[in-house]
């Protein structure tokens, strides 16, 4: 899903994804913590699962996210 690797144990799936944005603050790139992470767990058989995630998104990045979701 999302394009990122998913990792599978103990009816827990985690997907991890690195970002990539080019942050600069005052013409000096610094580094940004844009990876995102998400796991599902708690699945049922009407097809929910809880679902918790960290992620950063640019503003043209959440009508896809969303949708992916």
């Amino acid at each position: 899903m999302l394009g990122a690797e998913e990792a599978a144990k103990e009816g827990l799936i985690k997907q991890e994804k690195p970002g990539d944005i080019e942050v600069r603050v005052q013409g000096r790139p610094v580094k940004s913590d844009t990876d995102y992470k998400i796991y599902f767990e708690a699945f049922h058989d009407v097809g929910t699962a809880l679902n918790h995630s960290e992620i950063v998104l640019l503003p043209d990045e959440v009508p896809g996210f969303t949708l992916a979701l």
